[in-house]
């Protein structure tokens, strides 16, 4: 199962906080590289930085945002040194934390994620984009119920939050709780009804039930509402081959593989189905 897909990494940008000791020279391209940030213009804002920090390289914002940056461009190992090189010069700077410990998740560090994520949620505790993100750590963690306290908080703060709903019954899925489960998915599609991994994921949960042709029926949902989607198709797959329909499981992880080229499971299922 999967949840908190549109809660993925969501950048804090430091903007303000400018010391009046910091060099001026230095804040005005600190000021340009967030203004050409914020229109999208990544390469140029770089620059910008860049040439702040040849200035003056004691201020911790200009490193946290360039950071940033080299995070949304993939380049985990300059945004890790960007973050680390923040926090020595600032050890207290709680956007920093958030943001490195969304790297980390990317990075699979799932441990110091969390660590990251929980100084995060001290300094934001009503923060659902802290929330969602620790949740999605500590679910890789398989700490299901700590990640449910942090969906109970983001429900008691936007109670029509269909993600919320969503990953809420996953991991109620994923504890053994399937009314609870069932119930949570059945509301997020009910407050939205494009919800496609609900549907997913209420598929999956009846086919544990054994009901395969509901099972079936709400896979076929959630591939209407996004056809592209690897999770639902990789799903869809296992549920064709609990069923014994081997080549309808084939046309859904060769679906994938179309659509990228490198994702390993659905690699991996296609070969053992050749090899069985």
């Amino acid at each position: 199962m999967k949840f908190l897909l549109y809660a993925i990494t969501t950048i804090l940008l430091t903007t303000t906080s400018c010391s009046n000791t910091a060099n001026e020279r230095m804040i005005r391209f600190f000021v340009k590289g967030n203004t050409s940030w914020k229109k999208e213009r990544y390469n140029e804002a770089l620059r910008y930085y860049n040439q702040g920090i040849s200035i003056d390289s004691s201020f911790a914002d200009i490193f946290h945002n360039r950071g940033v940056i080299f995070f949304q461009q993939g380049d985990y190992e300059k945004a890790l040194l960007d973050y680390n090189k923040a926090l020595l010069l600032n050890p207290n700077f709680v956007d920093v934390f958030y943001n490195r410990g969304n790297l980390f998740y990317s990075l699979e560090q799932y441990a110091a994620s969390e660590t990251d994520l929980l100084k995060a949620q001290k300094a934001y505790p009503d923060s659902t984009k802290v929330l969602f993100s620790l949740a999605k750590t500590q679910l890789k963690l398989q700490k299901y119920d700590r990640a449910i306290l942090q969906i109970h908080a983001v429900l008691k703060h936007e109670p029509n939050n269909a993600n919320a709903y969503d990953s809420r019954g996953f991991l109620y899925f994923m504890l053994g709780k399937l009314k609870e489960a069932e119930q949570d998915l059945n509301k997020a599609i009910a407050l939205n009804p494009a919800q496609d991994l609900a549907y997913a994921n209420l598929a999956l949960l009846k086919n544990s039930e054994k009901d395969g042709i509901a099972a079936r029926k709400l896979m076929q949902k959630a591939i209407q509402i996004n056809p592209n989607e690897p999770y639902t198709r990789i799903n869809s797959a296992k549920i064709w081959i609990a069923q014994k329909q081997i080549d309808s499981a084939r046309i859904d992880l060769q679906k994938i593989l179309r659509l990228d080229a490198d994702n390993q499971e659905a690699k991996t299922m296609l070969n053992t189905l050749k090899n069985n």
